[in-house]
């Protein structure tokens, strides 16, 4: 029924959203959402992500989500909309944008 009761919904400080166009090794083309974390130092240094990048808490991390997560950010650009322009990023190539 809400988002939360199914996503795991959190916020974390220093993060920004981008989209980034992507082309397919068979030339389909996307823009996919990508999370950048600028601040990392707060992290535990165990932090799998880190030993699989050998990479140390304070290092900008950067991540691709999945196409059924949510993101909620304030856009003084997008205004209302915000999800309609989400949801287009999944749904048209980039040639349809």
């Amino acid at each position: 029924r809400y988002p939360y009761a199914v996503y795991y919904c959190h916020e974390i400080g220093g993060t920004e959203v981008y989209t980034v166009p992507l082309i397919g090794a068979d030339g389909t083309k996307l823009k996919a959402v990508t999370i950048c974390h600028k601040d990392t130092s707060g992290w535990s240094p165990d932090y799998m992500g880190f030993q699989l990048l050998k990479i140390k808490p304070g290092t900008p991390v950067c991540h691709f989500l999945p196409i059924e997560a949510l993101v909620w950010f304030q856009t003084k650009d997008l205004g209302n909309h915000l999800m309609a322009h989400l949801h287009g990023m999944f749904t048209h190539g980039l040639s349809d944008m």
